[in-house]
C-alpha cells in the first residue's frame, strides 16, 4: 500500500509542479489525507493537503524566513538556515527529500522526534546532518522484508544529501 501512497503523492507533486509551477514546501505525514481505504482489496487513495506554505517557483527568493517543518527539511535548507551562507532556495529536490523523510517514517514507524528536538535546541548542525545521514544509511536495516529492494532504493534516493543526486519525480513515476 505504501507504494500506492508514494505513486499518488508523486503524481500530485508532479501535477502541481508541472502544471502550476508550485512547490509544496511542507510535505509531512500530517499533510497526507486518506480519502479511501479498502483492506479487502489492499487499496488506498490519498491526497496531499495544506498548501498554506506552497509557493510559485517564480516567486521564490533566497532572502527571508525558511517556512516548513524542520524535521522534514532538506539538508541544504537546514544548513543555510543555520549558517551565514545565502539561503538555499526551495526546489522540487527539497520537496522530494521531505517526501523521503515522510516515507521513511511510514516504513519504519520511526517519527525521529529526538532528531527534531536535537536540532531545535540549537545543537551543532553538523551533528544533526550526520544523524540524518545515518538514517539514510540505516534504511535497509530498519525496514522489514515486506518492501522490495526497488522501493527501498527509491526512498533512499529521495534522501540523498546532495539535491542533484536525488531521484526525480519522473524517475519515480516511470
Amino acid at each position: 500500500m505504501l507504494r500506492q501512497v508514494t505513486r499518488q503523492l508523486c503524481e500530485a507533486l508532479n501535477w502541481i509542479f508541472t502544471q502550476h509551477n508550485i512547490l509544496h514546501r511542507d510535505i509531512k505525514p500530517g499533510n497526507i489525507l486518506v480519502r479511501d481505504y479498502d483492506l479487502s482489496t489492499e487499496t488506498i487513495q490519498v491526497a496531499l493537503a495544506d498548501f498554506g506554505l506552497s509557493k510559485s517557483i517564480d516567486l521564490l527568493t533566497t532572502h527571508g524566513s525558511r517556512p516548513g517543518t524542520l524535521l522534514f527539511m532538506a539538508p541544504e535548507l537546514i544548513h543555510s538556515k543555520h549558517s551565514n551562507q545565502e539561503i538555499a532556495p526551495f526546489s522540487v529536490h527539497s520537496d522530494m527529500f521531505a517526501l523521503g523523510v515522510t516515507l521513511f517514517q511510514l516504513m519504519t514507524c520511526n517519527t525521529t522526534l529526538a532528531l527534531a528536538q536535537f536540532c531545535m535546541e540549537g545543537e551543532d548542525m553538523k551533528k544533526f546532518l550526520k544523524k540524518k545521514l545515518i538514517q539514510v544509511e540505516s534504511l535497509k536495516d530498519a525496514t522489514t522484508t515486506s518492501y522490495s529492494e526497488e522501493f527501498i532504493d527509491i526512498v533512499a534516493r529521495m534522501l540523498m544529501l546532495d539535491p542533484n543526486e536525488r531521484i526525480t519525480l519522473r524517475e519515480v513515476l516511470t
